[in-house]
């Protein structure tokens, strides 16, 4: 049983329920999780010197992976679930609910939002960072 009907009313259909989600979020990051996992070390990693202090974190390499491979696959998990949802068979078979065009837009102008509040924090810790101390 869902939590949609009672806080709701009734009035919004839940597109997918709590076991539907858990069971896609289950079957999509179990293998990269147990993969991970099992990793080995590289070797000599902890002989090695620390990165030089000008040297970012975040290397050309490590982008290409997250946002080439990691990105498609994350797309694949997004055209699945939406398939799921908006896909007449699938709502048949599944028992999904599509969501009205209003509601997806205004879930969707959350990521946005968080993610501007972050920007603007993180813009202001920079600029506090750089101010001069008073006093000195």
């Amino acid at each position: 049983m869902s939590l949609g009907p009672p806080v709701s009313a009734g009035a919004v259909p839940l597109p997918l329920a709590v076991l539907q989600i858990l069971a896609i979020d289950l079957g999509t990051e179990t293998l990269p999780a147990l993969a991970l996992g099992r990793e080995r070390s590289e070797p000599g990693i902890m002989q090695r010197l620390p990165r030089p202090r000008h040297q970012g974190v975040i290397s050309r390499d490590m982008l290409v992976r997250s946002w080439g491979y990691l990105g498609l696959v994350s797309a694949s998990k997004l055209a699945f679930t939406a398939a799921l949802v908006y896909a007449p068979p699938l709502q048949h078979l599944f028992g999904t609910a599509a969501l009205p065009l209003d509601v997806v837009l205004l879930i969707a102008t959350f990521p946005v939002l968080v993610w501007g509040a972050d920007e603007l924090r993180r813009a202001r810790r920079r600029r506090q960072r750089a101010a001069p101390a008073v006093g000195s």
